[in-house]
């Protein structure tokens, strides 16, 4: 009998970057839920809270910070890294202070381009 695959929600509004990246973490024993932005991300996550997310930060609507408060109030428990091309010391702060479980995760244009690249640098942050 095999072992439950760990539940993860990975969320960004690149529907390419999203396919590939769901990809390369499924192949690393996630069973992976995507969507687009944070209100699809919060009617998944509601169904079947996740036990690990990869939430973007920049997406049309809501911002994947508010999007982290949602996650944790479902489940404390949820390991979480925010991804961005867009850092600054303020969000980083704001990030870090929503809890230890979240780890943020400045992403260079070559990375965005590399979802691969992402999963290796993703998965061993939660071992």
């Amino acid at each position: 009998m095999q072992a439950k695959q760990p539940s993860l929600l990975l969320v960004d509004v690149d529907a390419t970057f999203r396919a590939v990246l769901g990809m390369a973490l499924s192949k690393r024993g996630f069973a992976v839920s995507g969507a687009a932005d944070v209100a699809e991300a919060l009617i998944l996550a509601t169904q079947n809270p996740p036990e690990y997310a990869v939430v973007d930060l920049k997406m049309p609507g809501d911002s994947g910070l508010r999007l982290v408060t949602q996650l944790k109030q479902l489940d404390e428990n949820t390991r979480i890294v925010m991804l961005t091309g867009y850092a600054s010391i303020a969000t980083e702060i704001e990030a870090i202070k929503l809890g230890p479980r979240i780890t943020w995760q400045t992403l260079s244009k070559w990375m965005k381009s590399s979802p691969r690249s992402i999963a290796m640098t993703v998965t061993p942050m939660w071992a």
